[in-house]
This record gives structure tokens, sequence and C-alpha cells, in this order.
């Protein structure tokens, strides 16, 4: 089995986009009391941190209700965090959300991500080919870095689109393993008839063993 950490399999189990982290604390000044906490959003894709924002209540009695200390706090902080979502979410939808894939190649593989195939009337290594495709498929061609070794290959940052089509033609949100579908559609096909299987780890990263199934 595939090592995962309690908190990645909390993510993939609950398939959320955001996770909200929230600390919190009492804090006692003599016969006065305050209370604070903070609350960082993480994209759940990649850990990156979306918006935060900490809320403080004045100092108040130490009779005061805790009910009416928190009230003040999430009002002192609720319209920068829930402006820093929305600016996050519409850069999502703009340019793409980020994720990695790593190409995995098995020892019984017959070819190698060097070995050279005609495409489009030109000779161009496997590696090569798949990078095209990338190149056709992320938001504006956007990825971070593409890594390619004859047994390996990785894709950092890659933009993938939020939504797709499903194979009835219907609007669906992608994840990484949709993302990557058509590519792997393409190379179980001739000229590359590679025997494949695909594993999602966590939201962000997919991998994709090239030659044998697990």
């Amino acid at each position: 089995m595939l090592a995962e950490t309690p908190i990645e399999r909390l993510r993939r189990t609950a398939n959320a986009d955001i996770i909200l982290d929230v600390d919190f604390s009492t804090n006692i000044m003599g016969p006065r009391k305050q209370v604070s906490f903070t609350i960082t959003a993480l994209d759940a894709y990649n850990s990156k941190i979306i918006s935060g924002n900490v809320g403080t209540s004045s100092p108040v009695s130490s009779t005061a209700s805790m009910e009416a200390m928190l009230n003040e706090a999430v009002l002192g902080f609720k319209d920068n965090m829930i402006n820093g979502l929305i600016r996050y979410f519409d850069d999502a939808f703009t340019n793409g959300r980020l994720i990695n894939i790593e190409f995995l190649r098995f020892d019984s593989c017959p070819i190698n991500f060097d070995s050279e195939f005609s495409y489009h009337g030109q000779d161009a290594s496997l590696a090569d080919i798949i990078e095209v495709w990338f190149e056709d498929n992320c938001v504006d061609g956007n990825y971070g870095s593409f890594d390619a070794y004859p047994n390996r290959i990785t894709v950092n940052e890659a933009r993938m689109p939020l939504m797709g089509k499903s194979l009835s033609g219907k609007e669906t949100a992608l994840d990484p393993k949709k993302f990557v579908s058509s590519l792997v559609s393409q190379l179980k096909k001739s000229p590359y008839n590679l025997t494949i299987s695909v594993t999602q780890i966590g939201l962000g990263k997919v991998v994709i063993y090239v030659g044998d199934t697990l």
C-alpha cells in the first residue's frame, strides 16, 4: 500500500477545496480577559496559504460571556478573510489550479521516456511528446517545471483547469486523475501501446506508472 499520513487520508476522503486551520486562545490580564484566534485558509491541493487573519476581542471583564467576545473577534477579521478566499477562487478559475504529476517506469517496460516515435512527421522522444500534451492542456500552457529522465518524469505546478467535459459532454469538476485521463488513453494506444496504472495521492498529485500495473 502507498504510504499516507492521517492528514493526507482525511484530505482525500473529505475531498475539500480549502482547509481552515483554527488556533484559539484566551488571555487573562488581571481582572480582564481577551479572546483571540487565527484562521488560516490552505489550498487542500498543495497546502499553500490562501488567506489568513487574526481576530481579537477587546479586553473585557472576566465575567463577560465568551459568545460576545467571539462575535466581536469574528466581526473584526471576517471581511479580509472572505476577500482573500474570493481572490483565490478568481485566480483558480482564470489561471487554473496547481497540481503535480509524476511518471514512473517499471523496469519490465520495453521502452523508456527517451525512446523515439514519429510525431507529426518528425522524430521525438516520448518525454517530448508528453510535454507537448501539457503545453496543450494546462491553462495557457502553464506549468512550473518539466524534468525528464529515462525512467522518470516530474511535472511540477501544472495549471489544471477547474472544469472539464465528462464522457457525455457535460461540464464537470476536474481532479488530477481526470485531468490526465486523455493523456493516459493516448499512451495506451498505438504506437506506444503502454500498460499504465494511475494513482492519485491526496488531492494535488497523481502518479502514472508506465509498463505494468500495481
